[in-house]
């Protein structure tokens, strides 16, 4: 179960190739938004048609993608 009352929650403006998977939507994190990826936050990050969304946060020790 994940609890996201004291999780900041980021959303990324531009589109993303939705080919891409933890690796690339983290390094766009890190790259383009400058943030640490792996502080607990929500990235979310939606497709090119705006009708999808990818959701990216690291968990213990591990990165998950919804």
């Amino acid at each position: 179960m994940l609890s996201i009352s004291n999780q900041k929650i980021y959303l990324y403006r531009d589109y993303v190739d939705f080919r891409k998977q933890i690796n690339g939507l983290t390094q766009i994190v890190i790259n383009q938004m400058e943030l640490n990826a792996m502080d607990g936050s929500l990235f979310v990050f939606c497709c090119k048609r705006k009708d999808k969304l990818k959701v990216v946060y690291w968990r213990n020790t591990v990165f998950c993608m919804w």
